[in-house]
C-alpha cells in the first residue's frame, strides 16, 4: 500500500529527535516492502497546452486524480523528524513509486529533517510545485536520490546523498519538460549545502538536462562512476548561457566537484561543462577529505565564504551539508545508514 495525500488536504507529521515519525515497510529488509508517501498540492505546475490558465495534470503511476494550480503558497501540512523506509513498490510494470512523492506541492508545507532510506525507485521527486525543504537525508536510493521536474521552483538547504556501494543512479537527476523543455513555470530550484556522494556503479552526480534552470551554491559533489557533473540537451545549455556570459539560469558556485571523471557533455553541447564550473566563482576540483559523510583531517572546504541571499536559507557560508566533523545534524534521529 501507499499513503496520499490529496489536494486539499493536509499530514501532520511531526516527530521529535528522540521520537520520529517512522514509516516503514514490515521486514525493514529491502527497497519496495511498501508503496511509500505521496503529497498532491494546488502550486503551478508546467506541462498543459499553451492558454491552460489553470494548469491540473494527473499523476503519472496513479492517474486517477489530478494535481496542480495557481496558489503556489499551498499548504499540505508538515513532515519534520520523519523517516520514509523501504519504500517504491510497483503499481505497474516497470513503474515504481518513490519514497517520497511531492506533486504540484507549495511553499507553505513544512518539510524539514526527513529522511528517504532505501526507496526501490527515487528518493524525493517533485512534479513542478514551489515545496521548500531543509535537513534532507536520501540514503541507499536504488535509483536517482533527487529528481525534479515539470516546473519545480522550490528550495532546499542541508540535504545528504549517500549511495549504496552496489546500487544507485544519480545524486540529482533534474528536468524542466521532456515534451517541450523551455515550457513555462521553467525548473529553477535554488539549492544549497549538499553533499552528494556516489559509488562506482552510480552514474552522474546531478544530470541537469531537458531545459531545467537550477542554481546551486555551496555544494560537494564526490565518488560518482560516471561523472560529477553532466548538462545535456540544447535547451539546457541555452539556458544556462555560456562560459563568457553566466547569465543564465543554470548556475553553480561556492562548490566542489571530485570524480575520476568531473565533467562530462551532453547531446547539444554549446560549450564544455567543465568551462561552465571553472568559471564560476570560487569553485574547485580539489578532493573535499570527507571522513565518511562529514570533513575529515585537512579538508580544503571552505568554512566561511558565500552566502545565499535569501530568506529561506539559514546564514551559513560553509562548503556541504555540515560545517564540520562536530556539526552532524543526522545524529539520533535518523536510521542507521553507516553501513550502506
Amino acid at each position: 500500500d501507499f499513503l496520499w495525500i490529496r489536494r486539499d488536504s493536509k499530514i501532520m507529521s511531526e516527530g521529535t529527535p528522540d521520537n520520529p515519525v517512522v514509516m516503514s515497510g514490515p521486514l525493514q529488509e529491502s527497497a519496495g516492502e511498501w508503496g511509500g508517501l505521496i503529497i498532491s498540492g494546488n502550486a503551478p505546475v508546467n506541462g498543459c497546452n499553451a492558454g491552460v490558465e489553470l494548469c491540473e495534470i494527473p499523476f503519472e503511476a496513479i492517474t486517477s486524480e489530478t494535481f496542480g494550480g495557481n496558489q503556489p503558497a499551498d499548504n499540505s501540512g508538515v513532515l519534520k523528524y520523519t523517516q520514509i523506509l523501504f519504500a517504491g513498490f510497483a503499481v505497474r510494470p516497470n513503474e515504481e513509486l518513490n519514497g517520497l512523492t511531492l506533486n504540484a506541492v507549495g511553499s507553505g508545507t513544512l518539510i524539514d529533517y526527513v529522511q528517504v532510506h532505501a526507496g526501490l525507485d527515487d528518493g524525493v521527486e517533485m512534479f513542478g510545485g514551489t515545496v521548500q525543504m531543509k535537513h534532507l537525508v536520501l540514503t541507499g536510493i536504488n535509483d536517482d536520490s533527487l529528481d525534479w521536474g515539470l516546473g519545480w521552483t522550490g528550495k532546499a538547504q542541508h540535504v545528504l546523498i549517500q549511495q549504496a556501494s552496489d546500487d544507485g543512479d544519480r545524486g540529482i537527476e533534474a528536468d524542466n519538460n521532456g515534451d517541450n523543455p523551455d515550457i513555462n513555470p521553467r525548473s529553477m530550484p535554488t539549492l544549497a549545502n549538499l553533499t552528494l556522494i556516489g559509488s562506482s556503479v552510480g552514474s552522474q552526480g546531478a544530470l541537469l538536462r531537458r531545459g531545467t534552470g537550477a542554481k546551486i551554491w555551496n555544494s560537494v559533489f564526490t565518488g560518482f562512476g560516471s561523472s560529477c557533473l553532466k548538462i545535456d540537451g540544447e535547451a539546457t545549455y541555452l539556458n544556462a548561457g555560456t562560459p563568457d556570459d553566466l547569465s543564465g539560469e543554470l548556475t553553480i558556485v561556492h562548490s566542489y566537484v571530485d570524480c575520476e571523471t568531473n565533467f562530462s557533455d551532453g547531446k547539444g553541447a554549446t560549450f564544455l561543462v567543465s568551462d561552465w564550473f571553472n568559471n564560476q566563482m570560487a569553485n574547485s576540483t580539489e578532493d573535499p577529505k570527507l571522513d565518511g559523510y562529514l570533513p575529515g583531517a585537512g579538508s580544503p572546504l571552505p568554512t566561511s565564504g558565500m552566502m545565499v541571499g535569501d530568506v529561506f536559507f539559514d546564514k551559513v557560508s560553509y562548503v556541504g551539508a555540515f560545517k564540520d566533523s562536530q556539526s552532524d545534524w543526522t545524529q539520533e534521529w535518523t536510521f542507521n545508514f553507516s553501513d550502506i
